[in-house]
């Protein structure tokens, strides 16, 4: 099967590691993927290492979150030459099917798809929640009776009435083992970390709160914010920085090698917000054996269980985050232990990338052709 699969980011977030942990499960089953990104950048590279096709399309750039009447308008007038471009490497590389990794680039899939005739399977990362962006995702959806796989029953529900039950999967995402030799905890000083792209959703202020809570109770208590801005500016960053002014907390900004930056924390945080559907952090911490805790928002309460494999707070605040994180410090070893011990056998059960391409494979090869049956 010759797939086409279709990016909206250039970068590095969830749903691309999400897609670069598929490729190679794609190509173990003989299937021939490409992928198209709009432009040069961190994802185009590392699928080329994975010896897969790149092909580059220009596409505007927009804000993240709620989209404003322009660029709406920005997108109308730039879809015509999207569609003319997808269509032309639909034909080049002979596509079976079009796997759609980007809500942004579904309504232009959805016409290429119904023009070639081909199946359409879109994965979706995270939950739409601007009603006009639900109503024309799920017409696109409906138009050419597209399959969806979601990483999470939150992120699925907005589209859930414009699809039939056997049309939708959920799939939790899979991670690599990051377990690398840890020191035992240092009871006298705890290092706590967030990690992940610095947007408002990802809580970055709410942690830097939390941070100048606990020093009251835990005073050599260590931070880090592990992350940079990715698909927006730079103002909530300084907003961040503004609010950590005289605390021990560090900014090291992105990092390549999750895997380390897991081995030198004693507890990960997760504030993130109810936008949220997936961290993908999450999982990397199940395996690598650091504590999760995090907000009970999103998808996240789905993966994460209070007091057996992570803590959850009882509210999506700063104050609660502080709170819970203490009753963490609290624990002796043996307790946090067998919290570690559970999640890293969550994620040998249900998160582990071998899974994960399981499933997608076998839901991809479902893929009806469009009005014809069987893709594969």
């Amino acid at each position: 099967m010759k797939i086409l699969c279709i990016e909206q980011f250039k970068d590095l977030g969830g749903g691309q590691m999400a897609l670069l942990e598929l490729l190679p499960g794609f190509r173990e089953r003989g299937w021939e993927p490409a992928v198209a990104i709009p432009g040069e950048g961190a994802l185009a590279k590392r699928v080329r290492e994975l010896r897969c096709d790149v092909e580059l399309f220009d596409a505007p750039v927009y804000p993240s979150g709620r989209k404003r009447s322009v660029d709406l308008l920005r997108y109308a007038t730039g879809a015509p030459s999207l569609i003319q471009r997808f269509t032309e490497l639909a034909a080049v590389h002979q596509a079976d099917l079009l796997y759609v990794n980007a809500p942004r680039m579904l309504p232009v899939a959805s016409l290429v798809a119904h023009r070639r005739s081909i199946p359409l399977v879109f994965h979706c990362h995270n939950r739409v929640t601007q009603r006009s962006a639900v109503a024309l995702l799920g017409r696109s959806l409906k138009f050419v009776q597209a399959r969806v796989i979601s990483c999470c029953r939150y992120s699925a529900e907005p589209l859930r009435p414009y699809l039939s039950a056997e049309a939708l999967s959920v799939v939790y995402n899979g991670v690599a083992d990051t377990r690398l030799a840890q020191s035992p905890p240092n009871e006298n000083q705890f290092r706590i970390g967030v990690i992940g792209r610095v947007e408002p959703e990802k809580g970055q202020l709410e942690f830097v709160e939390a941070a100048r809570r606990l020093l009251q109770t835990y005073p050599t208590c260590r931070f880090v914010v592990v992350g940079a801005p990715l698909f927006s500016g730079a103002h909530y960053l300084e907003r961040v920085l503004r609010a950590s002014r005289g605390l021990p907390v560090e900014f090291p900004g992105w990092q390549p090698d999750i895997a380390s930056v897991l081995a030198s924390l004693d507890l990960l945080a997760v504030p993130s917000a109810s936008i949220e559907a997936m961290p993908r952090v999450i999982l990397e911490a199940f395996a690598a054996g650091v504590p999760v805790v995090a907000f009970p928002s999103g998808g996240i309460p789905e993966i994460v269980r209070d007091g057996y494999n992570g803590f959850l707070t009882s509210r999506s605040t700063a104050e609660a985050l502080a709170d819970r994180m203490s009753f963490v410090l609290h624990l002796d070893q043996t307790a946090r232990q067998s919290i570690i011990t559970n999640a890293r056998n969550c994620w040998q059960a249900r998160h582990s990338p071998e899974r994960f391409r399981r499933d997608v494979c076998n839901f991809l090869t479902l893929a009806p052709r469009h009005g014809t049956g069987s893709a594969c």
